[in-house]
């Protein structure tokens, strides 16, 4: 369990919550392929969060590894909302946590970088 839950391990939970709801939505031939590779994802990139936020030997690496995952997402939520599987609402609403969480991920990351070359 880690330490302390910080605001950018909250919205990744929010935000794999969100995803769940709206994978259970999807058109059913979406929701076992598409919406299963963005869950997946999801639950991976929060998993990375609590993970950095737990081992702070392997910060710099799993903030990178999360950082990719949360593209991956990003691009397959914009492609669903394109094609109709992810309604505008959950579509604007999903894409507002992912923002927040970004700027949250990019600030950690430098933080980590810089106390690493001040070391």
């Amino acid at each position: 369990m880690s330490k302390s839950k910080t605001p950018i391990e909250r919205d990744a939970f929010k935000l794999l919550s969100l995803i769940d709801d709206v994978v259970n939505i999807m058109p059913k031939d979406r929701k076992h392929t598409t919406g299963q590779k963005i869950f997946n994802l999801t639950l991976d990139f929060w998993n990375d969060i609590v993970v950095a936020n737990d081992y702070s030997l392997k910060r710099e690496v799993t903030l990178e590894s999360a950082r990719s995952k949360l593209n991956k997402i990003e691009v397959l939520l914009k492609m669903s909302h394109e094609k109709g599987y992810v309604s505008p609402k959950h579509y604007i609403n999903l894409s507002e946590i992912i923002e927040r969480i970004a700027k949250q991920q990019a600030s950690w990351y430098k933080a980590t970088v810089n106390k690493r070359e001040s070391d």
